[in-house]
Parts: C-alpha cells; sequence; structure tokens
C-alpha cells in the first residue's frame, strides 16, 4: 500500500470531529481521527505525519476528568493547529490563563486579523465565523502572539511561528466559517507542506483486489436500495468479477419520482449489470402507515428491508456469496454524547446464501475513560449495517465500558490496582425487578454509604438492573441459577436436570458479559458438599459436575474471576480428595467465607487480629466474605424478623428479651448497627491479604426498602457508612467503659484502599471526646505518617480521658478526623460510657459488716472502691457467729467441703446474706437443687437483663452488661460462666446469656426447645433460703476498678443484700 502524507485529528470529543476528517481528506490528504491520549511513540510509528489537529471538546481544562494528550507532541517539531478547546489546551499548557465566559458563545461572530499569518494567506481582514465554547484563552502563553480578535473574544486566534503552532477559538469545519475550508486549507499545505497524493481510487483499487482474492469465479448477490453505500459495494465488486454478480434492487416506493427507473437504467445499460428488480411499494408504504417518529421509520425500513431482502433470495437461485453492504462502528462517550471511535469495520460483508456468519474483528489502540465504581464511564457501541445512505439495513448499540478485574497476587486488581470489595448483597431486586426508580434509588443510597459491590443472591438480575448497576457504578458478584443444586448430603441431580441448569446458567454469561459492572462469576451459593458430605465419591462427582461448567464459563467469558461456590475456600482440599484428583478441577479463582461472626458464632472482638486471614488465606486466591451478618430487621418496625426471633432465638443472644415486639426496636437496631460496624472495622484493619466483604442482607438495613419514595435507612447503615470509607480511620477498641480521668488505650489505624491506587500522604489525626449534647471534653492530635495503598498502619495516641465530667454517668463519644493537605478524608466515631469514680467509690454503708473470703485478689477491687470490710481464711472462720458479719463474701473459691456446705446453707437459713462472686464450682455443691451445672460461654462479651426492674442494675442501662473494659487488648469479657439451674420460685433469674448460635432446624417443637435451653444459662441470680438471701454471680466484677459498670454491679450487688 502507497505511503500517503497524513494529517492526524486529536480527539477531544467534538461533534464536528469527523468532519474536520471529511474536509482534509476532500483536499486529497489522507486524515486520521485518534485518541487524545495517543503515546508519541504511536505517532512516530505512523508513516509520514505532515500535521496535527486539536479538536474541539465538551469539557473545561480545568475539570477533573478534562481530556489531555501528552504535552511533548508540541515538540515533535510537526506543525499543530488547535481548534476551540484544542486551542485552550494548547494555551494552558504553555502557561496561558484560561478562563470561564460569563455567556456561553454559541454562533456567528466577526472576526478580524490582526497579523500576517500564513493561516489566513489571501484572506480578507474580516470574516464570520462560528463559535461554540464556554472558556477562553485570557492571557497570552509564553511565546505566542494574537494573530485574531472578535468583539467577544480579544485572543481568538493566537500563534507561536518559530515552534509552528497555531490555534483558533472558532470552529473552521463548520460550513457557518466563512472561509473555514481555506483556513483548514493554508494549514495543511502552507504550513504542513502536505502533498495531495490521496484520492478515493486508491481505495477502490484495494478493495477490488481484495475481492478478487476473497470470490475468485464464485457466484455473489448483492442487495441494492438506490443508495450510494450499496451502489458503492454493487460497483466495487462488479468492477472485481463482472458476471459472477447479480444485483436485487428492492424498491421500496420512497425514492423520488422516476428514480427507481433511473438505478434500473444506470446499472443495466452503463454498468452492464445482471439485475433483479423487486417491487416492494405497498408493502414499504403499508408499514409507514401512521408513523411519525423518524428514528420509529428509520428503523422500520432498515428492517422491511432485511425481511424482503430475505424472502427474495429463495427464488432467485443458488449463489455462493451475499453481499449486503458495510459495517460501522461507532463508539460514543455515553456522558459528553462526543463520538470516542468511528469507523468502517468491515468494508465488505459477504456471506452465501442462507448463510449466517460470525466476523471478528478488533480495535487497537484506543484509550478510554475507564470504569470503576467511583467514575462509572460508559460508551455506546453502535453497529450499523448500512445499505445505502440514509437506510440502514439494521443497527445494534450495547452500552459497555472498558475496564480490567482480575487476580494477582492472590488479591484483585482493578484496572491495574489493587482493590478490596466493601459492600453489601442481596439487595431488594426480586421486590420489584422492574422499577428503576427502586434499582436507581437503592444504589445511589449504596453509593452514599460507601458501598460499591454487590452479589445478586439466589435472583439473577434482569437487563434492566445490571444496567442500572453500569450507571450507578456498583460491582457485582453475579451468582447463577439454581444456587443449591449441588447441596451436600443429597443425591446427584438427574443428568436431564444438571443439563438443563448448565444451558441455562451459561446463556446468562453470553447475555451479561459485556457489563463492565459485573466483577466476577459466582457459580453456586453454600453448597458445601467439599466440606459435609460423608460420601466422598459422590462429591467427587459433583465437583467434576462444577468444575466442568467452570471450565466452559472460562471459554465464553475468559475476562472474568470465577468463585466456585460462595462459602468455597481451597484450603486442606489436597489433603481431603488428593493433590491429583484437585489438579484434575477447576475449583475458580476465589476463596469465599461467610462469616456470621457475632450472630451464628464467635465474637467479634475474635477477630481483632487477623484472624480471618490466619485461617482462611491462601497465597495465590484472593479471600473474601461474600456473607456477614448480624441480623435482620424486619422492613416495617426494626424488630427482628419472626423466623429468628420466635424459631432459632438468635437475637435473644445479642440483646435477651429485648428482641420480642413487646420492646422497643432501637434496642435491636442498636445492637446490630454496633456488632456490624465493629465487624467492618475489624476486617477492614486486620485483613491486609484479604480482598473484601459484603455484608448481609443488605435489603434488610431499610425501611420499606419496596418503596423508592419512602426508603429510610436504619441504624446499620450509617454504621457501614463509616467502617466502609475508601480511607478509613478505626479506633481498636476492647472496652467500651471507663472512668474519668483514665488513659483510654487504643490503637488508631489508618487504612487506604482507594480506588485510584495512589498513597495516603502523612496526614493529621484529630481526636475529641464528646458528650451527649457534641460539646467537646478533650481534644489532642497526632501526626500519621505515610500509608500506601492498600496499607494499614496504627499509632497509639496518648488519650487522656477528661476527669470532670458533666454527669456521675455519660453517654459520650470518641471523634476521630483525618485530614490530608487539610482536606478531610475519614472521619469516625465510637459510642462510650464514662462514669466519674466518685459514682461507685464510697457508696457503701460503713455501719456495715462485711466479712470477705478472697481467694482471687477481689480485696484490692474493694479497696478501690473504699469499702470498709474485714478478711478471713475459711467458710469457717467467715460464718462465725463472732464476726457479726451483715454480709458474708466468697469470691474465686473453687471447692468446700460437705461441712462447709452445712455451714454456709445454716447461716443462710437462719437469715444470712451470701455473695458468691466467681465462684461457680463451690455454688453448685452449696445448691445443687438449683444449679445443676454450668457452661463456658461462646465467648462472655455479652450479658443480657432477665429482670431489668431488678434493684441490681440501678443507673446500669438495659445494653451496659457487655464488653467489660480491663486496658488489655483481649476480647472483653462480662461473664466467665453460665450457670445452669432448674427454675424455681425459691431462684431470682437476674441476668443471663445465650451462646451465639445458627439455625435451630429439625425436629419436633421440644427437641428445638431443648436444644435452645441447653444452650442458656443465667450469669446473676438469687436464691431464698429460710430467712436468708444469697445472690450468685459469674460476672466480671473483677473489672470493677477499671470499667465503672463492673464496679456500679458489685457495688449494687452488695447494697442490695445489705438492705
Amino acid at each position: 500500500m502507497k505511503n500517503y502524507d497524513q494529517i492526524l485529528v486529536l480527539d477531544f470529543g467534538s461533534q464536528y470531529n469527523q468532519l474536520i476528517v471529511r474536509r482534509i481528506r476532500e483536499m486529497g490528504v489522507y486524515a486520521t481521527l485518534v485518541s487524545h491520549d495517543i503515546s508519541l511513540d504511536e505517532i512516530k510509528n505512523i508513516s509520514n505525519v505532515r500535521g496535527i489537529i486539536l479538536s474541539g471538546g465538551p469539557h473545561s481544562v480545568y475539570d477533573s476528568n478534562a481530556f489531555t494528550c501528552d504535552p511533548e507532541i508540541f515538540s515533535l517539531g510537526i506543525p499543530i493547529l488547535g481548534i476551540c478547546y484544542g486551542m485552550q489546551f494548547m494555551a494552558k499548557t504553555f502557561g496561558g490563563l484560561i478562563t470561564k465566559s460569563e455567556i456561553c458563545e454559541y454562533g456567528k461572530s466577526e472576526m478580524l486579523i490582526h497579523d500576517d499569518s500564513p493561516l489566513y494567506n489571501h484572506l480578507p481582514f474580516n470574516q464570520i465565523v462560528w463559535m461554540s465554547h464556554g472558556d477562553y484563552v485570557k492571557t497570552l502563553p509564553q511565546g505566542f502572539k494574537k494573530i485574531a480578535s472578535s468583539k467577544t473574544c480579544e485572543l481568538a486566534s493566537i500563534a507561536n511561528e518559530d515552534k509552528r503552532l497555531y490555534a483558533v477559538q472558532f470552529h473552521p469545519e463548520v460550513r457557518h466559517t466563512m472561509y473555514g475550508n481555506q483556513i483548514l486549507h493554508n494549514f495543511v499545505f502552507k504550513i504542513c507542506k502536505a502533498c495531495a497524493n490521496w484520492q478515493m481510487e486508491n481505495f477502490v483499487e484495494e478493495q477490488v483486489m481484495k475481492i478478487k482474492q476473497e470470490v475468485k469465479e464464485k457466484k455473489v448477490l448483492c442487495a441494492l436500495s438506490g443508495g450510494v453505500d450499496s451502489a458503492v459495494v454493487a460497483t466495487l465488486i462488479h468492477k472485481a468479477i463482472g458476471d459472477h454478480l447479480t444485483c436485487m434492487f428492492i424498491d421500496n416506493g420512497l425514492l423520488r419520482q422516476n428514480e427507481a427507473d433511473d438505478v434500473m437504467k444506470v446499472f443495466q445499460e452503463n454498468f452492464h449489470m445482471n439485475i433483479i428488480k423487486i417491487d416492494a411499494n405497498e408493502r414499504f408504504l403499508k408499514k409507514l402507515k401512521g408513523i411519525t417518529h423518524p428514528e420509529e421509520k428509520r428503523k422500520i425500513i432498515g428492517h422491511e428491508f432485511i425481511s424482503v431482502f430475505e424472502e427474495e433470495i429463495n427464488k432467485v437461485g443458488q449463489f455462493d456469496y451475499l453481499a449486503q453492504g458495510t459495517l460501522y462502528t461507532d463508539i460514543i462517550d455515553k456522558e459528553t454524547g462526543a463520538t470516542f471511535y468511528t469507523a468502517l469495520s468491515l468494508p465488505k460483508l459477504v456471506l452465501k446464501a442462507n448463510e449466517e456468519k460470525i466476523f471478528t474483528y478488533s480495535v487497537a489502540g484506543l484509550k478510554p475513560r475507564l470504569w470503576t465504581p467511583h467514575h462509572p464511564n460508559l460508551y455506546d457501541f453502535r453497529f450499523r449495517l448500512v445499505a445505502n445512505k440514509g437506510v440502514e439495513l439494521d443497527c445494534m448499540t450495547e452500552t459497555s465500558g472498558f475496564r480490567t478485574f482480575e487476580v494477582k497476587e492472590g488479591l484483585f486488581f482493578l484496572n491495574g490496582n489493587r482493590y478490596w470489595l466493601r459492600g453489601g448483597n442481596h439487595i431488594p431486586f426480586a421486590l420489584a425487578p422492574n422499577d428503576l426508580n427502586l434499582a436507581n434509588t437503592f444504589m445511589q443510597l449504596m453509593k452514599a454509604g460507601n458501598m460499591d459491590v454487590t452479589r445478586t443472591h439466589t435472583t439473577p438480575w434482569n437487563k434492566l438492573w445490571m444496567r442500572a448497576a453500569d450507571k450507578n457504578g456498583i460491582g457485582v458478584s453475579f451468582e447463577g441459577t439454581w444456587p443449591w443444586l449441588m447441596i451436600h448430603s443429597t443425591p446427584l441431580p438427574d443428568a436431564k436436570l444438571i443439563e438443563m441448569w448448565k444451558e441455562e446458567f451459561l446463556r446468562l454469561l453470553k447475555k451479561y458479559r459485556n457489563h463492565p459492572s459485573l466483577l466476577f462469576w459466582t457459580v453456586n451459593n453454600e453448597m458445601k458438599f467439599y466440606d459435609n458430605d460423608n460420601d466422598l465419591e459422590r462429591a467427587k462427582e459433583k465437583y467434576r459436575v462444577i468444575s466442568d461448567v467452570v471450565k466452559e464459563m472460562r471459554r465464553i467469558d475468559p475476562t472474568r474471576p470465577i468463585c466456585f461456590d460462595s462459602n468455597y475456600q481451597a484450603k486442606g482440599k489436597d489433603e481431603k480428595f488428593g493433590t491429583d484428583f484437585m489438579n484434575s478441577i477447576d475449583d475458580g479463582d476465589i476463596d469465599d467465607m461467610h462469616g456470621y461472626y457475632n450472630w451464628y458464632d464467635f465474637s467479634i472482638f475474635r477477630f481483632f487480629n487477623g484472624e480471618f486471614q490466619k485461617r482462611y488465606k491462601m497465597p495465590d486466591r484472593p479471600l473474601i466474605s461474600q456473607e456477614m451478618s448480624t441480623g435482620y430487621p424486619n422492613n416495617e418496625t426494626g424488630h427482628p424478623t419472626r423466623s429468628y426471633q420466635l424459631i432459632h432465638q438468635n437475637p435473644q443472644s445479642l440483646i435477651g428479651y429485648e428482641c420480642y415486639d413487646f420492646s422497643d426496636p432501637k434496642y435491636f437496631l442498636t445492637v446490630q448497627s454496633f456488632i456490624t460496624g465493629e465487624l467492618a472495622e475489624t476486617l477492614r484493619r486486620s485483613n491486609d491479604q484479604g480482598s473484601g466483604i459484603l455484608h448481609f442482607a443488605l435489603l434488610t438495613w431499610f425501611r420499606q426498602v419496596y418503596d423508592y419514595q419512602n426508603i429510610d435507612p436504619y441504624p446499620t447503615y450509617y454504621a457501614l457508612k463509616r467502617a466502609l470509607q475508601p480511607v478509613l480511620v478505626s479506633a481498636e477498641l476492647w472496652g467500651r467503659n471507663l472512668y474519668g480521668g483514665d488513659k483510654l488505650t487504643t490503637r488508631i489505624y489508618v487504612v487506604n484502599d482507594r480506588e485510584d491506587g495512589k498513597d495516603l500522604k502523612p496526614s493529621l489525626l484529630r481526636w475529641e471526646i464528646q458528650d451527649e449534647t457534641g460539646e467537646k471534653m478533650a481534644w489532642g492530635s497526632e501526626k500519621v505518617p505515610e500509608v500506601k495503598h492498600y496499607g494499614r498502619r496504627y499509632i497509639e495516641p496518648n488519650i487522656q480521658l477528661p476527669v470532670n465530667l458533666p454527669a456521675n454517668k455519660v453517654n459520650a463519644k470518641l471523634v476521630l478526623k483525618l485530614t490530608e493537605d487539610g482536606i478531610p478524608v475519614s472521619e469516625n466515631e465510637y459510642h462510650l460510657v464514662l462514669a466519674r469514680k466518685t459514682w461507685n467509690i464510697s457508696q457503701i454503708s460503713e455501719d456495715k459488716e462485711i466479712v470477705l473470703l478472697d481467694k482471687d485478689g477481689m480485696k484490692s477491687k474493694f479497696d478501690f472502691l473504699q469499702i470498709k470490710y474485714k478478711t478471713v481464711s475459711s467458710v469457717k472462720e467467715l460464718v462465725d457467729s463472732k464476726q457479726k458479719a451483715t454480709l458474708c463474701i466468697i469470691s474465686g473459691l473453687k471447692e468446700c467441703t460437705d461441712e462447709e456446705k452445712e455451714m454456709l446453707r445454716s447461716y443462710q437459713f437462719k437469715g444470712g446474706r451470701l455473695l458468691l462472686l466467681n465462684s461457680k464450682e463451690v455454688a453448685k455443691n452449696i445448691y445443687p437443687e438449683y444449679i445443676t451445672n454450668w457452661i463456658i460461654p461462646t465467648e462472655g462479651d455479652i450479658v443480657n437483663m432477665e429482670r431489668n426492674d431488678a434493684s441490681v442494675f440501678d443507673e446500669i442501662d438495659v445494653l451496659e452488661l457487655r464488653y467489660f473494659n480491663n486496658n488489655k487488648r483481649e476480647i472483653p469479657l462480662a461473664c466467665n460462666a453460665t450457670l445452669k439451674v432448674n427454675r424455681n420460685e425459691n431462684l431470682i433469674e437476674l441476668a443471663g446469656q445465650m451462646k451465639i448460635h445458627a439455625y435451630i432446624d429439625g425436629g419436633k417443637p421440644e427437641d428445638r426447645i431443648r436444644k435452645i435451653d441447653s444452650m442458656r444459662g443465667l450469669t446473676l441470680l438469687q436464691i431464698k433460703d429460710g430467712k436468708g438471701l444469697a445472690t450468685v454471680s459469674t460476672m466480671c466484677t473483677e473489672k470493677a476498678d477499671t470499667d465503672p459498670i463492673a464496679g456500679r454491679l458489685l457495688v449494687n450487688m452488695i447494697n442490695d443484700l445489705l438492705k
């Protein structure tokens, strides 16, 4: 192919960029439209580039998403012409000032030329030009001079002739600019010195040669509509193969008068072609009757043309090829409407009769704006099958975007940057699948809540919701159909059923693979045959079925990672199934552990030190959790949903009897939001090798989630909004109850998961202790060093709690504010209970005789509380009448003899008062008819009141028997054991605990009741015996000197027994 002189047109998004190319080609010089961010090396590799034109564009040069090009382009020594935005970009690059116009200028303007510039050679000094701009160049850039001006634009045209750089604020390419063609002509020939060595004939020769090589001696049928494009195709093919071509002219009745006869005459008599005329006038006019919208008319004409052609080809004999026109590809920026790319992609489409073909082609060198959740840049990909000018045989538009999402180094990478999934799954698609308002509203709420990713759990989405995800920037884990088809401990499904499932699921891949929001595929949900199936061979067969599907998924869509099953981890599978077998299996790319911590098992505090990744992370696989939850409020009242509330009774382990409908729902909502937010922050802080979390179930975090006009977030939404900030400042707090004047023992973490991959520069942390009104009681600041992208760093600030509190007990907040270069990047807050030490100290009457048998160091706590007491060394000494004890206290006693047991029972029966602290073994021995056993609780950090009106809870709120503080980095236990008891009228239940547990399924109702009962017990109770009263406690009152609630509880228990 001959090397022609070329002019490159850099596309900055102007609606006129194709017109620039056309104008220059009409001059006999080849022009090419290229992306604005083409590299210098790419330009250098293009032969015979004589000049460059920077097109106009819709942006301001100061916009964050403004199009730019490599400024070194101005150092290539090639003449450059900047048009409109191109002028502003050129001026800004060289130090000029760009200013916004008070009024956007659009229309004709009179321009005066001031300089004898080659750009305006032989042109009048006064010209009418077409302006279309909102910004303008206010001051000349260095090295430039003014060469033209208008009344509204002082610098209408500028130049640096030493560098051969020229710029115009107007549009010379449009016909409204009187001498626009001559201006472009001067640039191309006088400035760029280009040769007019390109003609359309060059294109014709090349295409004719290609057709000859492809068709050879075979027969071709070509459709004609009377338009230019199909006529060109027919002429090219006829020139190549002569009488082997037959044309079919479809007269649609829409041509000008006698034009159909002219078409037949031209092609038969002038070109001597074989041509068949099909009269379809009535058919087309009938279809168009009553249609007024131009776009709808265009589509009807195109579709009807195809229908007629397809019907007629069967009547004209056998042909080896069909020639039906050309295929154009347009890529249009969805936001700006600018044409990013357009080209004739397939100059000839040749098909055999009754044949379908897939044509594959690629477009190289594109540098688009990439799709990300924070910048969901979309493009319309339009494919036009053109038969003649003005009539399209068919047109298909697919909206998509450009991005990469891949697994590398055992992590996710989005567009080349490490990426942490932050989101929630199970959104309200199934409630209103055709409600676009709800889809957009809910996804916008997600974005406002820092949630960028979700999962299509149980119900695959439709196109409406997928498009909404594309537009709103919500990444999607797309779960397959029939997610529990291969559930563990069940027979392998019927082969026909498996095949039906495969076909259905794989069709979804083809349907949705062009959506940029779809980040990865998730095949199934919680099948667990790989963990729970006792039949190893059956489990292997299920493995093989899913593996075959995964392999086919990779063939259909090789661009996305795959999660084999939501809740699948590869760890330990080689040992269980054998390395050879696992090497034959494709189990996807991602490990996913459903973490229902503090809901089905464990406490959130167990994971403060990175236990999640220590337990499950594999070096080469991203570790995520697509499900983690702390319960589900219903969408009307906020109480826990009935299934969990009444059948499984999970909420009772969190808030006791406050979980039921007779209680205020604020208790459940408060606890749910606290645990959920803490769990998210815990995993953000501690999992530097993890890859993301999706909390469950997102649709339950809103009141009236099905109504886009009235949807209202519950507190959990706001907790997650804080926890999922891209840059997170987070306090590692173990205990939450503290005395005024003490030091707050904490680590403050900064987590940097910015989407753009940038490091967080050294920042400033400001902390405040606020009271309930927001009044600052204490404050300070600390410097935080740089935090690398995808990194975590902590500091241990010196936070001294205020001594002077406004009340004995204050519901306070720790507020954290992080700034970078003075700009806020993260803010967080934490509820604390602060109390004056005098709230608990010296609250026991000194005229009472308290005797203490101390086996675990409890006396130091009594000393802190300034309780007057006497110590003894034995039970016998404790109950000796000589002591004249008003109250006998036993702490930490592990065993007692039968004789000692009888002494204590006798002492109580006669009217004595006993307090047993953390002496479960002795309590069981003394009261065997009441206390039968004990269990060690799941963690022991949550205790609930059985009777919140009891005097032992005076001045203690319902939700405060939890997270007792001891200023240590360990689970903040509130109790040490849970006592199993026989209920009796002499036994008063005060506080208790239920083990954290999952589903209570199967069996009769009485079986479920027994199972629930086996997991619950008491941590604080009173036993009446004769005239006396005993209080038995397994509460962590040994923390009385570090936790004011523990201290108050101990004071209350003592005072209650001293009444």
